[in-house]
């Protein structure tokens, strides 16, 4: 009986090592997919206007088939993004908006991806002038992810969003509530990298406000912080 449970075991290990062999060479073929459509897609990417819509058309179709052949591969939600992408280079804004919208809703729990694609959703609302979505969209990434390097830099891009179509009270509301979010970070966490991109990021606020006494000495204090860290 023990020697029928050993050679269970031995025989489900050899298994796993075979299966994991077979699904590191089926990613390594996908990679090398992957790299070579998004050649194609440089080549369009570099002169988008010279490329015809067959250029388009093919590589797109590239990608669909990609996926596809590959549906498990983890570079499937990069591909979406891609294709996203192509949408916007062509400057066709609706199927941008809803590549990336599928992705957000389809890997809403893949960090990595989400944020990517919010971003490249804001790409697509601020050159069509959309600035309600576009500010939504930003308050999204800063309300979802709030201690990620980019969800620390939201609330100083909404402030000069505001500061770009030159609204001066929406935009010292903006910063107003960057500061009080980014004192609390502060407050809540004084030794992390989180409390060092805040305090940095408030002295920017500070500086667009025009107080640049309280900028400067936030940054003295950060030097200092960041002194005592090394």
């Amino acid at each position: 009986m023990k020697k029928t449970i050993v050679i269970f075991i031995a025989i489900l290990v050899s298994l796993f090592v075979i299966l994991s062999l077979i699904d590191m060479k089926g990613e390594y073929v996908a990679e090398k997919i992957i790299w070579k459509i998004n050649k194609h897609a440089m080549v369009i990417a570099n002169d988008p206007e010279a490329a015809p819509p067959a250029a388009y058309a093919k590589v797109e179709k590239q990608y669909n088939d990609f996926i596809a052949s590959f549906p498990k591969s983890k570079l499937v939600p990069m591909t979406h993004i891609l294709i996203g992408r192509l949408y916007f280079i062509q400057k066709n804004y609706s199927k941008a908006l809803e590549k990336f919208k599928f992705v957000i809703k389809e890997y809403r729990d893949d960090a990595r991806i989400s944020i990517m694609s919010m971003i490249e959703l804001g790409k697509v609302y601020e050159v069509t002038k959309d600035f309600d979505n576009l500010i939504a969209t930003h308050k999204r990434i800063w309300r979802e992810y709030p201690l990620t390097a980019i969800g620390l830099k939201i609330p100083v891009v909404i402030g000069k969003i505001h500061t770009s179509r030159k609204d001066k009270i929406a935009a010292e509301n903006a910063y107003n509530e960057a500061l009080s979010h980014y004192q609390d970070i502060i407050k809540q966490n004084p030794d992390k990298f989180a409390a060092f991109e805040a305090m940095r990021y408030a002295s920017v606020c500070y500086l667009d406000l025009g107080r640049q006494k309280e900028a400067l000495g936030l940054l003295g204090e950060l030097l200092l912080k960041s002194a005592k860290t090394r």
